[in-house]
């Protein structure tokens, strides 16, 4: 079956979900941001499945008749990925979400595909698979958008000294190709003192360090008391996946400031002085073997501003092909 969204949606109104011929099917209304809920009603208005938010993380609760039926999360630090628990068995959706060219599997098998159209209008269309349970697959795409567009700064820090931690600040202002205006590590050439030590005269790719706040969730519960800051980063992020990002992607961070992916932070024995067993903590092994380095990203300033906590974030890939993040 063809389902049609002549627009995109804000998640704080009204929309109807029409078939591939332009008949009206669904109405969903409601606003994720202030009532925490979304609404989908048939055509006789009434209210078939929900979509609620959960308050301390970006996981959204499907709800059919009134019952959860699904858990739908953004998982996985080796791509774009999200998986959905639910009665109905295990879904996994893959691809690209900010372009909108995804797909939902079950089992291994393709259920419903997504894509973005470009007509008179641009459109968003939603194709499922033969006896698929469609109310429940479009709640599934609706969940999923409303966790993509929740990317937002969940904090940010600085310092003028070297020190492992930095504290968090109410903003900072990015400077185009200098950094964090105050901050230790910013300028044009290296500032961190390794690097000083190896090449003074090196260029400077390390003048902002992105962790994203699921690595803290994810150490907190293993035991490591560790916030904003804490392991040296100057920008933490919420429901983005810096690790899967090509180099070269570049982040709006609120209105103005710019960013430019450059590579990973590498770990090193700090992380352990700070908390013991950090160090082993924010590192693993891909399903090849390969390390995997958690420990945040690094990134140039391309564009000047000032960033707070709250602000969103927008992604720009670079031209394919893409190439997969290394230390630096």
């Amino acid at each position: 079956m063809r389902y049609v969204m002549s627009n995109k949606w804000s998640l704080t109104e009204h929309f109807v979900i029409t078939d591939g011929a332009g008949d009206p099917c669904f109405d969903v209304r409601g606003n994720l941001g202030l009532t925490q809920r979304l609404s989908f009603c048939n055509q006789a208005g009434e209210e078939i499945a929900e979509i609620r938010k959960h308050l301390m993380t970006t996981a959204h609760d499907i709800l059919i008749g009134g019952r959860p039926v699904a858990e739908v999360r953004h998982t996985g630090f080796f791509g774009e990925r999200y998986d959905i628990d639910s009665s109905f068995g295990q879904f996994t959706a893959k691809g690209s979400f900010t372009g909108w060219d995804y797909s939902i599997s079950h089992d291994g098998q393709l259920v419903a595909t997504i894509s973005r159209e470009l007509a008179f209008r641009e459109r968003f269309v939603v194709e499922t698979a033969d006896g698929m349970n469609d109310v429940f697959l479009l709640a599934v795409v609706l969940a999923i958008d409303a966790i993509h567009d929740e990317r937002f700064v969940a904090a940010v820090s600085g310092d003028g000294k070297h020190a492992f931690s930095k504290p968090v600040r109410d903003s900072i202002r990015l400077i185009a190709g200098v950094g964090i205006e105050g901050d230790v590590h910013a300028g044009r050439m290296v500032q961190h003192r390794s690097r000083i030590a190896r090449d003074p005269a090196a260029p400077n790719l390390r003048q902002v360090h992105l962790i994203h706040a699921e690595l803290h969730d994810e150490l907190n519960r293993l035991g490591y008391r560790v916030s904003p800051g804490d392991m040296g980063e100057n920008v933490t992020t919420r429901a983005i996946d810096l690790l899967s990002l090509p180099t070269g992607t570049r982040l709006m961070l609120g209105l103005q400031a710019v960013v430019e992916i450059t590579g990973l932070r590498n770990p090193c024995m700090q992380l352990n002085r700070f908390r013991p067993g950090l160090m082993k903590a924010v590192l693993d092994r891909d399903a090849a073997g390969g390390l995997v380095r958690k420990a945040g990203v690094m990134a140039i300033v391309l564009g000047s501003g000032v960033i707070r906590p709250g602000d969103p974030i927008e992604v720009a890939y670079p031209p394919e092909p893409h190439a997969p993040l290394k230390p630096v």
